[in-house]
C-alpha cells in the first residue's frame, strides 16, 4: 500500500491527493511504498547553542564590574556626607571700613582732648605758656596720628575678613562643583554597569561576594560564573 511522501499517511493505489493533509501526488503519478521517516529522525542535529564568554574575558568583565562598584560605593559615601551642598549664585556681603573705623572717630578726639587738658592745667598751675603750645601741637598731633593709624588698621582688617568671604565662597561653590560632578560621574557608571547587572544576582553585587567569585575563577576552584556564585556564601 502506498504512502504520502510529505506526512507519511497510507493512501490508495487510485488517490490523487492525500486524504489527510491534501498534498497532490507527484505528476509522475509516483508514491513510496514506505512510510516516510519523521521530521524529527530526518533532520539533522540542531548545532550546540554558543557556550558563552570565555573564562578570561568572564574575569575582566567582572574586574570591571568590581572596580565599578568599588567607585560607585565611594561616591555614595561622598554624597552621603556633601550631597546637600548646592551653588550660590549670590556672593555674601561683605564688611565695610567704617564698621572698624568707627571707634575710631569716637577714641582719636577723646585722647587728643585729654592730651591738651592734661598741658593746659599743667600751664594754669604752673603759668608757662610753652605747655600750653606744647598741649595743642600735641593734641593735634595725636589726632591726625590717631586718625591714621586707625584708617589703616580698619582698611587691613576689612580686606582680610573679605578676603575670607571670598575664599569661603569659592570653596563652597568648587565643593558644590564637586558634588555635581560625583554625581554625573555616579549616573555614568551605573549606565555601564547596568548591562551587566543581569549576569550577578543582586544579593552578590557586594564587593566582598565579587572579590570572593572572582578568586574562586582565577584560582579554578570553579570553572563557571553559576559555579562560582553557587559556593558564595
Amino acid at each position: 500500500m502506498p504512502f504520502c511522501t510529505k506526512c507519511g499517511s497510507k493512501m490508495q493505489d487510485d488517490d490523487l491527493f492525500c486524504m489527510k493533509c491534501g498534498a497532490k501526488v507527484n505528476p509522475d503519478g509516483a508514491k513510496t511504498d514506505e512510510a516516510p521517516k519523521p521530521a524529527a529522525q530526518v533532520q539533522e542535529a540542531a548545532p550546540s547553542q554558543d557556550p558563552g564568554i570565555n573564562k578570561k574575558d568572564l574575569l575582566l568583565l567582572l574586574d570591571r564590574y568590581l572596580n565599578i562598584t568599588k567607585e560607585l560605593d565611594e561616591i555614595d559615601a561622598y554624597l552621603d556626607k556633601n550631597g546637600s551642598i548646592t551653588a550660590s549664585q549670590t556672593p555674601p556681603a561683605k564688611h565695610s571700613t567704617i564698621k572698624f573705623f568707627w571707634p575710631w572717630l569716637i577714641l582719636t578726639p577723646i585722647m587728643s582732648g585729654l592730651i591738651f587738658t592734661a598741658c593746659f592745667i599743667y600751664f594754669i598751675k604752673n603759668m608757662e605758656p610753652v605747655m600750653l603750645y606744647m598741649g595743642c601741637i600735641l593734641a593735634g598731633v595725636c589726632f591726625f596720628v590717631m586718625l591714621l593709624v586707625g584708617s589703616i588698621s580698619s582698611r587691613n582688617r576689612c580686606v582680610a575678613l573679605n578676603a575670607e568671604i571670598d575664599k569661603k565662597f569659592g570653596l563652597a561653590n568648587q565643593k558644590a562643583k564637586e558634588v555635581e560632578d560625583k554625581k554625573n560621574r555616579r549616573q555614568m557608571l551605573i549606565n555601564e554597569r547596568t548591562p551587566m547587572d543581569p549576569m550577578i544576582p543582586k544579593p552578590y553585587r557586594t564587593q566582598s561576594k565579587l572579590s570572593k567569585i572572582i578568586s574562586l575563577l582565577k584560582m579554578d576552584q570553579a570553572q563557571t560564573l553559576e559555579e562560582a556564585i553557587g559556593k558564595v556564601k
